[in-house]
């Protein structure tokens, strides 16, 4: 039968691991969920991007097509 000290010393360590474990998996999830931010992000500034040089193109055509 293990003796308090041995008990609390196994306790210890088992709420630092838990606290690791806690610690890594919020980690994981922010890292995740900040990748999907950018990548939200990047996939829409590039379509802004094409939107407006979309813009410019046909402004341009329309601007040849008025001279």
């Amino acid at each position: 039968m293990p003796t308090y000290k041995t008990w609390s010393y196994s306790h210890a360590y088992i709420d630092a691991m838990d606290l690791l474990a806690h610690h890594i998996s919020k980690s994981y999830v922010m890292t995740y969920v900040s990748y999907l931010f950018l990548w939200f992000i990047r996939d829409f500034r590039m379509s802004y991007i094409g939107q407006i040089k979309l813009t410019n193109i046909v402004a341009k055509l329309v601007y040849i097509r008025l001279l």
